[in-house]
């Protein structure tokens, strides 16, 4: 049940940490790609009716999110998770993480850019860290988390047909904390 539900969480952190708002330049730029990430992080913080068309909008429809994750639960063993995500996986799984927890900041960095010479596609490398709580259900009852993610992504992106920053491919590595809250 921990790993289904903080994968869950993982999906919405390391995917919205690589997805972002369209831009009208037909070529990719070192600024445009750092918007793209700030959007992103903006982007988590809104409700399931902004953030659905959002994703369904920044990701191809042949997106391969490669995740593998760690999740420390304190008083508990360490337990590790490597997934592969389509498109449809990947907004149910946000979903999924969206009715499990609040997520109360999210922190994004844009590492490197490596843009293609035509200028319509570039590979980058991110990092990002969130926040957030997380109600789990228990044999006792519910019990609430504070969750602390840290993601490191390789990412490919390109403009599509319409000129709009999709992601194609995501590789990340994320460790997710978590601390029982009182």
């Amino acid at each position: 049940m921990f790993k289904h539900l903080f994968l869950s969480g993982a999906v919405v952190i390391t995917v919205l940490g690589s997805s972002s708002a369209a831009f009208a330049e037909k070529k990719l730029s070192k600024n445009m790609i750092e918007e793209f990430y700030k959007e992103s992080a903006k982007m988590q913080m809104k409700s399931e009716r902004e953030l659905i068309p959002f994703l369904e909008k920044h990701m191809s429809d042949d997106i391969v999110a490669d995740m593998k994750t760690i999740i420390k639960i304190q008083g508990a063993p360490t337990q590790e998770d490597h997934t592969v995500l389509n498109k449809e996986e990947i907004i149910k799984y946000t979903v999924e993480g969206l009715e499990a927890g609040e997520i109360h900041s999210v922190e994004e960095k844009l590492m490197a850019a490596d843009i293609a010479p035509d200028g319509r596609s570039a590979s980058t490398k991110d990092s990002l860290y969130s926040e957030m709580t997380v109600t789990v259900p228990t044999p006792q009852g519910e019990m609430k988390f504070l969750s602390e993610t840290a993601v490191f992504c390789s990412d490919e992106l390109k403009l599509n047909e319409k000129d709009i920053i999709q992601i194609t491919k995501s590789n990340c590595s994320n460790e997710v904390t978590m601390k029982p809250q009182e």
